[in-house]
C-alpha cells in the first residue's frame, strides 16, 4: 500500500534567535507523523524590534556605567545619583527596561528551549545576564553594597548588538534567494500521451517529460533526453557563457534555454529544487554578493 505526503505551511510566532528555529525543527521532528521540517523566519520586523531591543540597552548601559562601581572608582564620576536616590536603587530603577523589555527574549528562549528539553545560546545569554541581574537586587534590596547592573546591561548590549547584525545579515540572504526563487518560471510544458501539456510547474512530477523551446526557462532540474542547445545559467551560478547541452546533460531550473528545443526528464521538483541549493550558507554567501 503506497503512503503519501503533504506539506503543510504553518506561520509560528516568537523566533528571536537562530537557534530558536534549530528548537523549532527539533520539536517538529518529533511530532508523530512527520518526516521533516524546515522553520524560516520573516525578517524585516525582526530587525526592527531586534534594532530597538538593542538601542534601549545601549542608551540606559551609559548612565548604569556612570553611576556604577566602575564610573565612580574607575571613570572618577562623581555626580549624585538623582532624586536622593542610592546608586544601586537609580541603577536597579535603569536597569528594568534592560532586563524586562531589551533581555526578555533570552529567558523566553530559555523556556522554550528547556520545554523541548534542549540547551542552546539563549540558556547562555539569559544565566550571564540573570545571574549578575539577580544578585545586585538582593544586594540592593537587603541593605546595599557591591553591584553589577552594569555588568549585566553592557552584556546584554553586545548580545543583542551581534544578533542585529546577525539578523540584518540573514535578512539580506533571504531577500536574495526570494529573488533567485521568482526567476523559476510558473509554468511548464509537459508530454502527455505524446502531446504538450501546459500545466503549473509545481504540478510537475519527478519523472515528467517536459518540453522546452528556445528561448523558454527551464522549469525544474533534469537530465535531457533528447536535443541539443545552449543554456544561460548566467543568474543561478554565475556563469556568463551559455554551456552547451545535450541528451544526458543535466540542467538546471530556472536557467534559459537560448538555441535549440530540449526534451528533459524532471529529477528535483516540488518546493523549488534550486531553493535546496541557495539555502546553503556557502551559496547564499554568493547569491548575496552576486544579486
Amino acid at each position: 500500500m503506497g503512503t503519501t505526503t503533504e506539506t503543510a505551511v504553518m506561520e509560528v510566532k516568537g523566533f528571536y534567535w537562530a537557534s530558536s528555529k534549530a528548537v523549532a525543527e527539533f520539536v517538529l521532528s518529533r511530532r508523530l507523523g512527520v518526516l521533516s521540517g524546515h522553520a524560516n523566519m520573516s525578517m524585516d520586523s525582526m530587525i526592527r524590534d531586534m534594532r530597538n531591543r538593542f538601542l534601549v540597552a545601549a542608551i540606559l548601559s551609559i548612565p548604569i556605567i556612570l553611576w556604577s562601581p566602575i564610573g565612580r572608582e574607575v571613570i572618577g564620576y562623581s555626580a549624585p545619583a538623582p532624586f536622593g536616590l542610592r546608586d544601586d536603587f537609580f541603577l536597579l530603577s535603569l536597569s528594568l527596561p534592560v532586563i524586562f523589555y531589551s533581555s526578555w527574549i533570552f529567558f523566553d528562549g530559555t523556556f522554550r528551549a528547556l520545554r523541548a528539553r534542549t540547551l542552546d545560546m539563549m540558556v547562555l545569554v539569559a544565566v550571564g545576564v540573570g545571574a549578575g541581574w539577580i544578585y545586585s537586587l538582593v544586594v540592593t534590596l537587603t541593605g546595599g553594597g557591591d553591584v553589577f547592573y552594569e555588568a549585566s546591561t553592557v552584556l546584554a548590549s553586545f548580545v543583542l548588538l551581534g544578533h542585529w547584525f546577525e539578523m540584518r545579515a540573514q535578512g539580506g540572504a533571504n531577500d536574495a534567494v526570494r529573488t533567485l526563487l521568482e526567476l523559476a518560471p510558473s509554468k511548464a510544458f509537459v508530454i502527455r500521451d505524446g502531446e504538450p501539456v501546459e500545466v503549473s510547474t509545481s504540478e510537475v512530477v519527478a519523472g515528467d517529460l517536459m518540453l522546452v523551446r528556445p528561448g523558454a526557462k527551464i522549469p525544474t532540474d533534469g537530465v535531457v533526453e533528447e536535443g541539443d542547445s545552449d543554456i544561460d545559467e548566467s543568474m543561478v551560478i554565475g556563469e556568463s557563457l551559455p554551456v552547451a547541452k545535450s541528451a544526458g546533460s543535466t540542467v538546471i531550473g530556472a536557467t534559459v534555454n537560448t538555441t535549440g528545443t530540449l526534451r528533459v526528464r524532471a529529477t528535483k521538483v516540488g518546493a523549488w529544487p534550486i531553493a535546496a541549493e541557495a539555502t546553503s550558507p556557502a551559496c547564499r554567501g554568493r547569491i548575496t554578493g552576486r544579486l
